[in-house]
């Protein structure tokens, strides 16, 4: 059986940064630029 979301990989686990900002203020990062640059290496 097969689920069908429409949303892919990228949508999912926020791969496009425009996702990722969207998902998490900058407010929220209470370690800033250094937690980005983290999450986006991964």
């Amino acid at each position: 059986r097969v689920a069908l979301s429409g949303d892919g990989g990228d949508e999912v686990f926020g791969g496009y940064p425009k996702y990722l900002q969207s998902m998490y203020p900058r407010s929220a990062w209470p370690l800033g630029s250094q937690l980005d640059s983290v999450l986006r290496s991964v």
